[in-house]
C-alpha cells in the first residue's frame, strides 16, 4: 500500500505587543505574541476510499515576564480543535513555562 499525503499549514503572527508599566518592579511582563494557526492534511491521495481528510485551528498567546529583575521567562497558552468528517471533534489546551 503506498501512502501520499498534502499539508496546508497558514499561520498569522503578529509582532509582540510591548508593555512599558504592567507588574512591579520585582515581577512584571515586558510583552505578549498572539498566533493564530489553522492546518489542513489529506491523506492517500491516489486512492478513492480510504482517504481522510483533517483540519485543526487554533490560537496561542506568549507572554514574556521577568521575576526578580534577572529571570526571563516566556508563559504559553494555546488552544486547538481537530476536525475530521463522521467523526467528534477533538479539542485541547496546552500550557508551558520557559524559565530563560
Amino acid at each position: 500500500m503506498r501512502f501520499s499525503w498534502t499539508p496546508n499549514a497558514p499561520r498569522s503572527a503578529r509582532s509582540p505587543l510591548r508593555f512599558t508599566r504592567l507588574g512591579t518592579p520585582g515581577f512584571y511582563v515586558t510583552w505578549a505574541r498572539p498566533a493564530l494557526f489553522a492546518t489542513g492534511i489529506v491523506t492517500n491521495l491516489d486512492a478513492g476510499a480510504p482517504r481522510r481528510s483533517l483540519a485543526d485551528a487554533g490560537g496561542q498567546v506568549d507572554l514574556r515576564f521577568t521575576m526578580l529583575s534577572r529571570l526571563s521567562m516566556t508563559l504559553s497558552v494555546g488552544y486547538a480543535v481537530a476536525f475530521e468528517k463522521h467523526r467528534r471533534d477533538r479539542d485541547e489546551l496546552m500550557v508551558s513555562l520557559k524559565v530563560l
